[in-house]
């Protein structure tokens, strides 16, 4: 038997993962029952970013970093056949050509799985190998940043080599769903495993984006602390790690108390789901 290793195990084992649920998600989209939010894989990521895309009826675009086999597209269209019996007909769907979806993701083997994958999809989506190539693709509009929507559940720490970049880069988008590792005490690059985790200067987050970034989920539900036993635990006291929503605390309000009452929603909601704005973490 073959052994696989390094980079190409990590791609395999990640292919394995994503269309295992992309497969399962598929089938329950088919199987014509009613659908549950315990039908839901990884409710934090798939729920939240539903919410955060359907607070700005303006986008047009949505991206994510470190985008697997763009296995996102089915999971929000899930929530959505899970929210569809209790909100009003007439809203714009994900699951349909007004929204496009791409995915930044540098493993080749995984882009070119998310064309397959959406190959006869009705939804448009690419995948790209780099960032500038997204930037400078039809799937982000440079001069409008709130048709744009960011997706990244962790990643940007691993792409961006400073936080004055990043702020850069996300000034091209006008709402988002970021799993964010910041630090309240300047940014800090720390070894985690075998790479660099950079956590961002939340204090210039919030200067250059005031009002507008949003923890929304419980430490618990973030897994806040997941680093926080490594051998650099002591230069890590500063550092943090959760959800957070971003664009307009008004319109993010009003979907979550509009989500909150439909039906078992409500309650996972309520437990898990807080805004709070980035600068009262600090």
């Amino acid at each position: 038997m073959r052994t696989v290793k390094g980079r190409d195990a990590y791609d395999l084992w990640h292919l394995a993962v994503r269309y295992k649920e992309l497969i399962e998600i598929r089938a329950k989209l088919a199987g014509g029952s009613r659908i549950s939010l315990s039908d839901i894989p990884r409710p934090n990521k798939f729920i939240l970013t539903y919410l955060g895309l359907q607070q700005n009826p303006d986008v047009t675009n949505a991206l994510e970093l470190g985008s697997s086999i763009l296995e996102i597209v089915d999971g929000l269209i899930l929530v959505e056949r899970a929210l569809e019996p209790y909100l009003p007909s007439g809203r714009r769907s994900v699951n349909s050509s007004t929204i496009s979806f791409a995915g930044v993701e540098i493993s080749g083997l995984l882009r070119s799985a998310a064309t397959d994958a959406y190959r006869a999809h009705k939804v448009k989506t690419r995948s790209f190998g780099d960032i500038e190539q997204y930037l400078e693709s039809a799937y982000f509009d440079k001069n409008a940043p709130h048709k744009n929507f960011i997706h990244d559940w962790g990643v940007a720490s691993y792409a961006f080599n400073s936080t004055a970049d990043f702020c850069d880069f996300l000034s091209g988008f006008g709402s988002g769903m970021i799993n964010l590792a910041y630090a309240t005490n300047g940014e800090v690059m720390a070894s985690i495993g075998n790479k660099s985790h950079l956590f961002f200067d939340a204090k210039m987050l919030v200067e250059r984006f005031p009002k507008q970034i949003f923890s929304a989920a419980s430490a618990s539900l973030s897994g806040e602390n997941w680093f926080r036993e490594g051998p650099e635990k002591d230069l890590l006291k500063s550092c943090h790690s959760r959800i957070f929503l971003m664009g307009s605390m008004e319109s993010l309000q009003e979907k979550l108390e509009t989500f909150s009452a439909c039906g078992d929603f409500g309650p996972w909601l309520r437990e898990h789901v807080e805004l709070v704005p980035l600068e009262d973490l600090i």
